[in-house]
């Protein structure tokens, strides 16, 4: 197995135009310049104001907001609604069941009878 690096050779005449369009500027006025740029940069700049690249996006994430949650209320009100109106008719369709009840009063067989719906219901 060969390594395929080994076999790369590099071209001299790329490498020299490569490092001289690269090359750092060689006049220390270049350099003083830049400098002079950047602190003047980080002087004026409001350091409390990171959000203003984002300033144009307030008015459509309101409305994007406000449709969501319009949307939403919506939503939960129709499904609200539709719940209990599901719900409304299936109590209202299913037949009332008496259920045996036991008192304190009552004989030994009514106790007897509600332990015994308790148990297999």
């Amino acid at each position: 197995m060969t390594d395929e690096r080994s076999e790369f050779r590099a071209d001299e005449t790329v490498t020299r135009l490569l490092r001289e369009r690269f090359a750092p500027p060689a006049d220390d006025s270049y350099w003083h310049a830049l400098e002079v740029r950047i602190m003047a940069g980080i002087a004026g700049a409001d350091h409390d104001a990171w959000w203003q690249p984002f300033g144009g996006w307030v008015r459509t994430g309101m409305f994007a907001a406000a449709a969501s949650l319009l949307l939403t209320a919506m939503s939960l009100r129709w499904a609200g609604s539709a719940d209990a109106q599901t719900l409304y008719q299936a109590v209202a369709a299913s037949p009332v069941e008496t259920l045996p009840v036991a008192s304190e009063g009552g004989s030994a067989s009514a106790r007897e009878a509600t332990l015994e719906y308790l148990i297999t219901h």
